[in-house]
């Protein structure tokens, strides 16, 4: 196990029990909440059908329920798992219509989740001088809702497309080394207990151990 990891599962330790991602915010009920967590699990486990299908029908709830918010983060949810599953015609009409969701509700964060999504898929189409463009106002976005992960998430796109040209075989995951899907889940567990802001000394754990994990080369 890599020592990446290993400090990822101890921030998980370190954490007090908190939601699962910010996928949950406004979702409305419980019972909501609990299928979008379900449908991470299975993205970052690499069941994308599974995934879809719970992504699908928490998106058909928040519809039913006029929760804007909760149907801009699922419109994005369900692109990135077009992405990775090589549909990107389905991928870019999902990115739109939550980037032009969250632009009207005027959440940075969710801005910067669809642009973000956009520029991975400009990215992989070669359009670069878009994507470039893409990764410029994710970061900002980042920046705004004063999101750190997503600011360097973003800025890391930025260089590494810089850098890579046209090769994007692994993406944002290649600084992940090894085992990229688990690492980029524990992650966001971690960011996910730094959000739920309970109990301080397990909150500066938890990004004490995170710092460690992002500088170790």
């Amino acid at each position: 196990m890599s020592r990446r990891l290993l400090l990822l599962t101890a921030c998980l330790g370190a954490c007090a029990p908190g939601p699962l991602s910010q996928a949950t915010r406004g979702a409305g009920s419980p019972r909501v909440a609990e299928i979008v967590r379900a449908g991470e699990n299975r993205y970052w486990s690499g069941e994308l059908d599974s995934a879809r299908a719970l992504f699908q029908e928490a998106l058909a709830a928040a519809e039913l329920a006029g929760d804007s918010l909760a149907k801009a983060r699922l419109l994005t949810w369900l692109g990135l798992t077009a992405f990775r599953s090589g549909e990107p015609d389905e991928a870019r009409t999902r990115g739109v219509a939550a980037l032009a969701l969250t632009m009207r509700i005027g959440d940075p964060e969710e801005v910067f989740r669809a642009t973000n999504l956009l520029g991975l898929l400009a990215w992989r189409q070669g359009r670069l001088a878009e994507a470039d463009s893409l990764f410029r106002r994710a970061k900002a976005a980042a920046d705004q809702a004063r999101d750190e992960d997503g600011a360097s998430r973003a800025l890391g796109n930025l260089r590494n497309r810089s850098r890579d040209g046209v090769s994007v075989g692994h993406i944002e995951l290649d600084s992940f080394d090894g085992e990229p899907l688990l690492l980029r889940f524990i992650l966001d567990k971690v960011r996910a207990c730094e959000i739920a802001h309970r109990g301080e000394n397990s909150m500066a754990a938890a990004r004490k151990l995170k710092r460690a994990m992002l500088s170790d080369a």
